[in-house]
């Protein structure tokens, strides 16, 4: 008889087990696992093989929840794509005010850009089949503000913060750099950086890089996540910026690191700067102890090992909303199989 404990867990087609020897730590690995264990689960083993159109619906659903972003979360990695973009073609122009108009009229471009296809998707739906096209978690979900009868103010709202936010980074120090510096000076193109340890590497987020006057600074551009988010916003960027020094010192040895983060919302905009000054050493210890400690010698795992969390308040912010609903309804039906 099928065993349907591993269907679920190795994705029915997804190959081997994920071993021990494989694993890697990040920011976002860490705060999901104390968010929620069994979102954790979902993210790092139930999804595993959800492209894969023969893979088990619960699969499948994982798969798509773990790549759809909320609303919240596309704003941000769009207003970072769309300046990083405006960096690379404005700093190919001469001249202070050349590559000030330049910087702007690209940047707006590529925020109309996503809005468009951002818009197109939502309408399409093509995101469940593929969820890393233009979709978002909350139309999914089919709330409220996200049918396609709302879809019109939805839009207007984006354009309403995005062209906020581009006033404020417009009139910002940042664009003093733009102005002065060359193409060199950037790093556009890494979208995570590793750090190596001994055990297992730790990934971060990359954002814009900028090397200047003998420090590099790396800038991020989010849209201000609301209370009680997977991760508390202090602390989730106190962390980011301690693992960009750490990373700043093995690879630019010599040269000082600082970190900026853009932060948008629809009332407010603006850079905060941040010392990369927190004690990371003992946090990935301990974290990823209790990670691996869940993983057995054959590099498999269990999902009874990771149950939810008993603050049911969590739930209506959990990515994967829906598949921990399908599993939970599974194993209530077949409880001999936990």
């Amino acid at each position: 008889m099928r065993d349907f404990q591993s269907d679920i867990i190795h994705a029915a087609m997804a190959g081997e087990p994920v071993p021990a020897s494989d694993f890697s730590w990040s920011p976002l690995r860490h705060w999901l696992f104390h968010f929620c264990r069994r979102a954790y689960f979902i993210r790092y083993y139930l999804a595993q093989g959800g492209w894969n159109i023969h893979s088990h619906p619960l699969a499948r659903t994982a798969y798509l929840e773990k790549y759809l972003p909320s609303v919240t979360e596309w704003m941000g990695t769009a207003f970072e794509k769309a300046a990083g973009d405006a960096v690379r073609k404005a700093v190919l122009r001469n001249g202070a005010d050349a590559r000030r108009m330049e910087f702007s009229r690209a940047l707006v471009r590529g925020l109309e850009r996503a809005v468009s296809a951002l818009r197109q998707g939502l309408e399409c739906r093509d995101y469940l089949t593929d969820p890393k096209l233009p979709g978002l978690r909350e139309a999914y979900r089919e709330e409220s503000g996200f049918l396609d009868r709302e879809l019109d103010r939805r839009m207007a709202e984006i354009v309403a913060v995005f062209g906020s936010a581009c006033a404020v980074l417009l009139q910002s120090g940042f664009m003093e750099l733009i102005e002065r510096l060359d193409f060199m000076d950037f790093r556009l193109d890494e979208r995570f950086l590793q750090i190596p340890r001994r055990d297992f590497p730790v990934w971060l987020h990359a954002g814009i890089l900028c090397f200047d006057a003998g420090a590099v600074t790396m800038f991020r551009f989010r849209h201000e996540p609301a209370p009680g988010d997977i991760a508390p916003l202090p602390d989730s960027l106190r962390m980011e910026n301690a693992l960009f020094g750490e990373y700043a010192a093995l690879r630019w040895k010599g040269l000082s690191a600082a970190c900026s983060t853009f932060l948008f919302a629809p009332e407010s905009a603006g850079l905060r700067m941040s010392p990369p000054e927190m004690p990371t050493d003992d946090i990935i210890e301990v974290s990823s102890r209790a990670m691996l400690s869940l993983i057995d010698g054959a590099g498999r795992v269990s999902d009874a090992d990771f149950p939810e969390t008993e603050d049911r308040e969590k739930c209506g912010r959990c990515p994967f909303l829906r598949s921990c609903g399908m599993l939970r309804g599974f194993r209530e039906k077949h409880p001999s199989r936990s």
